[in-house]
């Protein structure tokens, strides 16, 4: 039934939405202080499919450049200080770290930055394949009030996710629209504070890289792997998740449609892999 629902949602074409997720709303940000949206500049039709759901929600964005895996090399990391986490290897593939996962992670580290050089205090992250559920203004505003009354010292709130336990997981204390995450996979959609940066900023994460799948749940230690773990010695991001997701992905790895920048890349060779 859940994958029935994520199916219609991910079909569903935003102009047959109810009015009210349309035309009552002037451009926004939902509060927070800058809407973020990555794309790569290779993929314009991403951008102009992105833009089109965007304009017809009303939200005031901006659109950052990803960083390009495919520019990648040796020794652009080395300018950049990147060195890949220590012992890394794909959980389910068994293969090294693709430059497209260095790029995607990249991408995420540098709006962080300008989040710090422009002192906003929370900011959204959107990728460019994102797609979202119909009334999705209304469901996040309910949502997003439970978790700031709830959770009101939350670093990461996630907006789409994969959760990757069997294990069901807890609601938080008092809210209907708000779980504390397990592990969970994607940087697809998610919110955080500028104390949740300044959290990640102090484990100094170009030293010891990791792709944005793992790195996010290592910070909030939901990690299943203690050797990458014990890398980062404080892993206190205060998690949440809203509760049921409100963005999905608009392929799925492997469909027809999917074209995967991080996947379907050079993987990064094993002499870039030790930390000096």
């Amino acid at each position: 039934m859940f994958f029935d629902t994520i199916v219609w949602a991910l079909r569903t074409n935003t102009k047959e939405w109810p009015a009210e997720s349309r035309h009552m709303y002037k451009p926004d940000t939902l509060g927070f202080d800058k809407i973020y949206i990555l794309n790569l500049e290779r993929r314009p039709e991403r951008r102009e499919r992105i833009e089109k759901i965007l304009a017809e929600l009303k939200l005031d964005y901006s659109i950052f450049s990803a960083v390009d895996g495919r520019k990648l090399n040796p020794e652009r990391l080395a300018e950049l200080g990147v060195t890949i986490l220590p012992g890394y290897e794909d959980m389910s593939l068994k293969r090294n770290m693709t430059y497209g996962e260095v790029g995607c992670t990249l991408s995420h580290y540098f709006i962080w930055k300008d989040m710090i050089a422009n002192n906003y205090n929370k900011i959204w992250i959107i990728e460019d394949d994102a797609s979202f559920f119909p009334m999705f203004r209304k469901q996040f505003s309910r949502a997003f009030a439970d978790i700031e009354e709830f959770v009101p010292n939350w670093d990461l709130m996630f907006l789409a996710r994969k959760p990757m336990e069997k294990e069901p997981e807890s609601f938080v204390e008092g809210a209907k629209y708000a779980k504390w995450p397990g592990f969970s996979y994607w940087g697809l959609s998610y919110a955080i504070t500028r104390g949740g940066v300044d959290k990640i900023m102090r484990q100094n994460p170009l030293r010891k890289l990791a792709p944005i799948d793992e790195l996010l749940p290592i910070m909030y230690n939901r990690h299943p792997m203690p050797e990458w773990k014990k890398l980062f010695k404080k892993r206190d991001l205060i998690a949440v998740s809203i509760h049921p997701l409100l963005i999905v992905p608009s392929w799925w790895f492997g469909e027809t449609e999917c074209i995967s920048d991080s996947e379907v890349s050079e993987t990064v060779s094993p002499e870039t892999k030790e930390c000096s």
